[in-house]
């Protein structure tokens, strides 16, 4: 497996534009709940945090994830474009 650069995990990360709002964006393969594997456009976006403990009493604690990536078609500008095809 490829060392990762520990200050910048996305360095050697094909970048390309989005078709819709031109930032650029990771395209990963990661798994559903099905163990399928799917594509999966994703932001360099930083920090990312991941939830650790909710509380008795509601307080919820998070960690940073370092070189995590947000889905991009939660923060893509232009996503409400996309006309979804049914099946």
């Amino acid at each position: 497996m490829k060392q990762h650069n520990r200050l910048d995990p996305w360095a050697d990360a094909q970048r390309r534009p989005c078709k819709l709002c031109g930032r650029p964006i990771v395209w990963v393969t990661a798994f559903n709940a099905d163990s399928k594997p799917v594509r999966v456009p994703l932001d360099m976006t930083k920090p990312v945090y991941r939830l650790t403990d909710v509380g008795n009493d509601g307080t919820v604690t998070a960690e940073r994830v370092e070189g995590g990536g947000v889905t991009h078609f939660a923060t893509c500008a232009k996503v409400g474009d996309l006309k979804r095809k049914d099946k």
